[in-house]
């Protein structure tokens, strides 16, 4: 019983490593998820014509333009303040959506990568310790 419950140091840090790797694609998957539900919501109310003074459309107005914010003006000549009764093509919030899932899965992948080679890195360590220890002089010999 005593076996099962002793994890060596290198396996301690790869839990932890698969630990911190999820929660950060957690995190992303939740930013993404509100992130493309609030910008969705507002190009349907912009195609529709909504009106921003209802307590709904404003809610999502003003929710949606904080993820929208490096995005405002990225086309200047598409830029057309929310008019009531006036459907139009919301171009930043597309772009936003698009650029914002692009961003967030390229984050996850740059982080399923390095949480790949930390983990490769200690066990690599891990075993040259355990196994074989590794002999300079036997490694300098062979190099030449």
């Amino acid at each position: 019983m005593d076996q099962d419950k002793h994890i060596e140091p290198a396996q301690k840090e790869i839990i932890v490593i698969d630990v911190i790797k999820k929660q950060l694609i957690r995190a992303l998957f939740i930013y993404l998820l509100v992130s493309n539900v609030f910008i969705f919501l507002r190009i349907v109310l912009r195609m529709f014509g909504a009106d921003p003074a209802n307590i709904f459309a404003g809610f999502i107005f003003i929710v949606s333009g904080l993820f929208l914010l490096p995005f405002f003006g990225i086309f200047p000549r598409f830029y057309d303040p929310i008019v009531t009764g006036s459907p139009t093509a919301d171009m930043s919030a597309i772009i936003a959506l698009f650029c914002s899932n692009i961003m967030v899965f390229l984050i996850m992948s740059i982080i399923y990568v390095i949480s790949r080679m930390l983990k490769t890195r200690k066990q690599t360590s891990e075993t040259i310790k355990r196994s074989k220890p590794v002999d300079a002089t036997a490694a300098e010999n062979s190099v030449d």
